[in-house]
């Protein structure tokens, strides 16, 4: 049982403070034939995953468990640690002197940990650690037997349209109004749609016949997002090294934190983190 203080912070009945995990987005690519593109859940139709895995990563020993939940989202979740370097001696507080160290060489004390949860729907993969992205890089590589590239994902849409030398797909909830017989979009979608909300999604390879095509289209776009008759908008290019980049304005309109209790061992609970972390991605 928690509850919040002035400054906000739950704050456990005992009287102790929560503390927070926070994840950052990025994109997940993979190749294929000559181009990347994000990862999709057909790349793990023939892919054994498998729980209690040990990977090695330069002086870092990774015990980790990965799964599919719902055929949505793929979890990661790792401890790891650095066997080195192993003192002889640890002080024991107890008898107030140096005694023996029991651990050898071989044995790792993991209390690192590391979460990640990709999404397929969105194309996003949220991390609790950004400076292991070039770990998850190396494992994923390894699990799907192919290239595989983490990206940050873009801030702003004039950043992603200079980047990009083409559209490969166009994706995003649109509101009524943008149906309506002002609006963008043609009125025959109103006529098949009606007034609902829906999502909409082009799939298209379209290169820019100049660049006054290229800063109209990013123009409209931006618009129907800012005028409210369109949200969750979701641009898929390629840039001139033939990498897909992807753009979308859900990846940075919430934050994700989660507040935890950590336990004896002051680690944290992966259940209670996965758990936490799917609702919180649901509503990104």
């Amino acid at each position: 049982m928690i509850y919040r203080n002035y400054d906000n912070m739950p704050v456990l009945l005992t009287g102790g403070i929560m503390d927070t995990i926070k994840f950052t987005n990025f994109s997940l690519f993979i190749k294929e034939d000559f181009n990347f593109r994000a990862l999709a859940i057909n790349d793990l139709t023939d892919i054994m995953l498998q729980g209690n895995i040990t990977f090695e990563d330069g002086e870092n020993l990774y015990y980790l468990n990965i799964e599919l939940i719902d055929n949505k989202y793929l979890w990661l979740c790792a401890r790891y640690g650095n066997p080195s370097p192993c003192p002889k001696e640890i002080y024991d507080k107890n008898i107030k002197d140096f005694d023996t160290n029991k651990r050898t060489e071989n044995q790792v004390e993991m209390r690192n940990q590391l979460f990640a949860l990709y999404d397929f729907d969105k194309s996003l993969l949220f991390c609790n650690n950004s400076r292991k992205t070039s770990f998850l890089e190396k494992y994923f590589r390894k699990l799907l037997d192919n290239d595989v590239i983490i990206k940050t994902v873009f801030v702003d849409i004039e950043t992603f349209r200079d980047k990009i030398k083409e559209i490969r797909s166009i994706k995003f909830k649109s509101l009524s109004n943008i149906f309506t017989q002002n609006g963008i979009l043609n009125k025959a979608f109103k006529d098949v749609l009606g007034d609902n909300d829906v999502n909409f999604e082009l799939t298209l390879n379209y290169n820019f016949p100049s660049f006054v095509d290229k800063i109209d289209l990013f123009r409209r776009l931006k618009n129907i997002v800012a005028s409210r008759q369109a949200e969750n908008l979701i641009l898929i290019g390629i840039d001139d090294n033939d990498f897909e980049q992807v753009y979308n304005t859900g990846s940075f309109s919430k934050k994700i934190e989660i507040f935890y209790e950590p336990n004896e061992e002051g680690l944290k609970d992966e259940k209670y983190i996965l758990k936490e972390l799917l609702e919180k991605v649901a509503n990104v």
